[in-house]
């Protein structure tokens, strides 16, 4: 199930309310050994939406323990694990998630790591997403990662923060995305003349970078992250806004 339908249940269901049983006994009677679970494919999304609206409806460490015992049992089937793996990232990762738990992330990462199942997968990096979730975080330094403007010389994220009284980083997933474009200029319109705006993007490999610069105004900088930013900055998350004060505090994430 692609993000854009898992999230449409997400959002569904979390608003409707998710009676049913404890977390604890979600799973009773469900056979981990077979993928005959996961077809069709978006019921079995809605079930975990279900399970995953329930863990959040509990304290984290008994959701911890359901999630342990989950993984455990999916292990059964490799195939499911993986399955299982994508949907635990959906649900607790996005951040348009109506289930978002960073707490609750953090615990499946582990887990899977210490498995070692998903990280054969090699669909999610758990080990790098696992250091990401204590990086960047709302009241937080920014991580000093370094940047690379395209019509400007280098420097570190709190180097540039440190510039201007308020700095909206916008982490960019496709330099040559036409509709990001059009959200960034509307954010220009919107925002005073003293915040300092920067557009970063992962890579350049068409020259998408200096496209999108030359389609904004004078005051966005668009800069390529450099291998320390892309270590510590998460762009699972683009388009996604980090608000920064002159002392690089991360205010707000939008």
């Amino acid at each position: 199930m692609r993000f854009g339908a898992f999230a449409s249940a997400l959002l569904v269901l979390a608003l409707c309310c998710c009676s049913g049983p404890d977390p604890e006994h979600f799973w009773d009677g469900y056979d981990f050994s077979s993928t005959d679970g996961l077809d069709p494919i978006d019921e079995a999304g809605d079930r975990f939406v279900r399970y995953a609206t329930l863990l959040n409806r509990v304290d984290t460490t008994r959701a911890g323990a359901c999630i342990r015992d989950f993984l455990d049992s999916a292990a059964a089937d490799t195939v499911s694990y993986y399955v299982y793996s994508d949907m635990f990232v959906e649900a607790f990762h996005h951040r348009k998630s109506p289930c978002y738990n960073n707490d609750l992330f953090r615990i499946y990462l582990s887990k899977a790591v210490e498995d070692g199942i998903a990280t054969e997968y090699e669909r999610w990096d758990e080990r790098a997403l696992l250091h990401k979730t204590y990086q960047n975080l709302p009241g937080s330094i920014a991580a000093d990662g370094l940047l690379l403007p395209v019509d400007g010389d280098p420097a570190t994220v709190l180097e540039m923060a440190a510039a201007s009284p308020r700095t909206i980083i916008y982490l960019i997933g496709q330099a040559g995305c036409r509709s990001c474009a059009d959200k960034m200029k509307e954010l220009e319109k919107k925002t005073a003349r003293s915040t300092q705006l920067i557009g970063v993007v992962a890579g350049n490999r068409r020259g998408e970078a200096f496209w999108l610069q030359d389609n904004l105004g004078e005051r966005w900088t668009v800069a390529l992250a450099g291998e320390s930013f892309l270590r510590d900055w998460d762009f699972s998350f683009a388009p996604v806004i980090y608000v920064l004060d002159r002392s690089g505090k991360i205010k707000s994430i939008k």
